[in-house]
């Protein structure tokens, strides 16, 4: 079976005005916009699962529908979701062995996954996307260009 990788980004305070949507359609900030433009134009690696972080609703799928909402993350809400985030964040590791993962939060948002580390099989490699949003998203892309081009150099 094909390796799969796992992309964990924050939700994003600008969205679509809808009273009810999927996340992935809800959520238009710069990363989100970003990872549409590759969806568009080569599509993304099958072998990749997005997760989004969102200050409502802790750790969701791209595919889940949501009620438009406006919260911010802080460090307690960060707290309060961590529990339940990092035994999800394990449910999901357990079945899919990844074996590249990048992450892609704000400080707060990082608060929500600490130990993270923990539950990752030996040899997966773990990318923090550092520095300001420009930096963090640039990354973010390459990585899943990446994996792209991997694929092709597989088949």
């Amino acid at each position: 079976s094909m390796k799969r990788a796992l992309l964990i980004i924050s939700c994003s305070d600008r969205k679509k005005a809808v009273k009810v949507s999927k996340a992935w359609d809800c959520y238009d900030g710069p990363s989100f916009r970003v990872l549409k433009k590759i969806q568009r134009e080569q599509g993304l690696p099958r072998n990749l699962d997005i997760r989004i972080i969102s200050a409502k609703y802790g750790l969701i799928s791209p595919d889940i529908s949501i009620e438009y909402y406006n919260m911010k993350i802080t460090k307690t809400r960060a707290q309060e979701l961590h529990e339940e985030i990092i035994e999800n964040l394990t449910n999901l590791i357990a079945r899919n062995n990844y074996y590249n993962i990048l992450i892609n939060l704000g400080k707060n948002y990082l608060l929500s996954i600490s130990g993270i580390e923990k539950l990752l099989p030996k040899n997966s490699r773990l990318v923090y996307a550092q520095g300001g949003i420009g930096k963090k998203i640039s990354i973010m892309r390459k990585w899943v260009l990446s994996l792209i081009c991997n694929k092709i150099d597989e088949l």
